[in-house]
């Protein structure tokens, strides 16, 4: 840039010196978006403003640093920090001087994380039996997704900190330092971290994401303690109850246990039954749910039968069927009842059972846990038992839950290998307690329908299955 006055105002001008270099003086300058460096020439104008006043030329701006100098200021770019570069002026009097003015190039561009990050919340999933986690498991768990707080820089170098602390602010573990913690739950179901990931560049440019842990037990207890036994009483006649008294059955064995054994809840009758109840006369079945501080329930549940008989001279002698395990059919969510084996007998002889509704074998049984009732009547002495139907998911993990619909307008949607021809039983599921996924049998439904389609339009046939089920079923054609 060239500053100039005319000829008449030259030949006004004094003969002394014009050029007087000011005080050195520091020019900042942010560094271009998305580089590291500024272009001189776009800065050449900037760095000698206010050095000189009109009556001086400049005639070079120069860039001189570590013993290179001559580079004009126009023909290079200045990467970020200090920089001296060198004015050369000349006023109108012919005075030749050099100036030296310090320009400071800024990088004030914060890092980017070379991948965005997935999640603001995760919940990392404790080790099996386990009821904490150490600080580098949780961070692992998250960095599994596939995001580790990988940065990027305008100017290259970037460094990437992990620290993990709870909500009170307690460093539970530092990249940086030596600091290594336990993450645990507290009182309640739920206990919160954060992972803040904080990438910072060689200006001090910060930026940062944070990760908020959310910690939550999902493994139900495997074992408990004092569940009751059965209990047979014979009452004499015009007796038409009896109490019957016992412990709470409490969880025994659960992956959180030692670190919260005060924190679990009562276990719960399903029916508000309490000991020191009367019973009626008649097999009564007492079932309770138990649980552990974060709702996990323990599937197998306790449940025992309480038979109230009154004494005769001549009883009848049932037998009910041993509690019957089954799996699933293959790609359903039931299995199909085997044969039932209970008898009664009287003077040796045999007198014939039934089941709760008219179950028989044959008939599919929902993924889960079915109490059931035999009886027999001999006379006016009427003689019952109780047993269950679990039954197990052999597929992991749980059982297909696709869904299909039957051609017929009556039908209603159905899963896989549905019935469509014959008995089928209507259950009620526990909807307290729905982890424990047991069954009422509420009645026996009779289905009718000529074929079955799925959703997608894939076709179904309604097929007799095996010899010894009762009822037909929607099967893949």
């Amino acid at each position: 840039m060239k500053n100039t006055v005319s000829k008449e105002i030259k030949e006004n001008v004094p003969a002394e010196s014009l050029v007087v270099c000011p005080e050195l003086a520091e020019l900042q300058v942010n560094a271009e978006t998305g580089t590291c460096h500024v272009a001189g020439r776009s800065i050449a104008e900037l760095a000698v403003s206010g050095l000189f006043g009109d009556n001086v030329e400049v005639k070079s701006v120069r860039y001189s640093e570590s013993g290179a100098s001559g580079f004009d200021l126009g023909d290079i770019s200045l990467s970020v920090g200090l920089h001296p570069i060198t004015v050369q002026a000349t006023d109108l009097a012919g005075n030749t001087r050099e100036c030296t003015r310090h320009i400071r190039v800024l990088d004030t561009q914060k890092p980017e994380w070379i991948l965005e990050a997935p999640l603001s919340i995760f919940s990392p999933e404790f080790l099996e039996n386990e009821c904490t986690m150490s600080s580098l498991h949780a961070i692992n768990s998250f960095e599994s997704l596939g995001w580790s707080g990988k940065a990027k820089d305008n100017c290259g170098e970037v460094q990437v900190k992990k620290v993990l602390s709870n909500l009170a602010g307690d460093v539970l573990y530092d990249t940086t330092g030596e600091t290594t913690g336990i993450l645990m739950l507290g009182n309640g179901p739920t206990e919160s971290y954060q992972i803040v990931y904080i990438a910072t560049d060689a200006s001090g440019n910060e930026e940062t994401h944070t990760v908020e842990l959310k910690l939550q037990d999902n493994e139900a207890p495997t074992d408990i303690q004092n569940c009751p036994p059965d209990a047979y009483y014979e009452v004499e006649d015009g007796t038409l109850t009896k109490e019957h008294s016992w412990e709470l059955p409490t969880v025994s064995k659960d992956n959180c246990i030692q670190y919260h054994p005060n924190e679990y809840p009562v276990a719960v009758e399903k029916s508000g039954l309490t000991s020191g109840h009367e019973f009626p006369l008649g097999a009564t079945i007492v079932s309770y749910a138990l649980a552990d501080p974060s709702g996990n329930a323990y599937t197998a549940g306790c449940d025992f039968t309480v038979i109230v008989k009154q004494k005769v001279a001549d009883p009848v002698w049932m037998q009910c069927p041993d509690d019957i395990v089954i799996d699933t059919e293959q790609d359903a969510e039931f299995g199909i009842l085997p044969e039932l084996t209970g008898t009664a007998t009287q003077h040796e002889i045999d007198y014939p059972v039934t089941y709760d509704l008219g179950v028989t074998a044959g008939m599919p049984f929902h993924f889960g846990s079915t109490h059931l009732t035999m009886r027999t009547e001999s006379g006016t002495h009427l003689a019952e038992c109780t047993f269950k139907v679990t039954v197990n998911d052999k597929q992991k993990p749980k059982v297909d839950g696709r869904v299909y619909r039957c051609l017929d307008m009556d039908s209603d949607d159905a899963e896989p290998y549905a019935v469509c021809d014959g008995p089928k039983p209507v259950i009620t599921k526990d909807d307290q307690f729905v982890d424990t996924h047991q069954y009422t049998v509420d009645k026996i439904d009779t289905i009718s329908s000529e074929c079955c389609d799925d959703v997608h339009g894939a076709k179904y046939t309604c097929s007799e299955g095996e010899e010894t089920w009762t009822s037909s079923y929607c099967i893949p054609a």
